[in-house]
């Protein structure tokens, strides 16, 4: 599941602590055809620990909400109190009827959705999320 490098594509991080979820959210990913590099993280404690030491952003940061030992709304807020991250995009998994939902936007989440429950409706949410992270990608090749 680590990187698929091709010229111009787009970076994504995805901190996620299911290893299927994780599978599918690359097949999707895969199957939408835009050259991408993946690298996943399996819990929000890996997570805050990338924050602070990696060096490279990503184009984009897909959080899911529900994750073991530290909750992605943490990790949603150090993202945005983070001076060097708080312009990477973040799309957040979670539904819309969930509280957190209200929260994440309010911590600064760009894009909320739920998890697709079929393989159909993940076309959809790829197409958004690469063009979130396509913004991105030209803002700082602009730049």
């Amino acid at each position: 599941m680590q990187d698929q490098q091709a010229r111009s594509s787009l970076s994504i991080l995805y901190v996620e602590d299911n290893p299927a979820d994780a599978f599918l959210f690359e097949q999707a990913l895969a199957a939408g055809g835009t050259p991408y590099s993946l690298t996943v993280l399996g819990d929000g404690e890996a997570a805050l620990d990338f924050i602070q030491s990696s060096s490279v952003l990503p184009d984009l940061v897909v959080l899911d909400l529900n994750l073991r030992s530290v909750d992605g709304l943490t990790v949603l807020r150090a993202l945005k109190a983070d001076g060097r991250w708080r312009s990477v995009p973040v799309q957040v998994f979670v539904e819309a009827s969930d509280p957190n939902h209200e929260r994440a936007n309010h911590l600064g989440a760009d894009l909320c959705r739920a998890k697709p429950t079929d393989w159909d409706a993940w076309p959809n949410l790829i197409e958004a999320i690469t063009k979130l992270g396509s913004h991105e990608t030209a803002r700082r090749a602009a730049g």
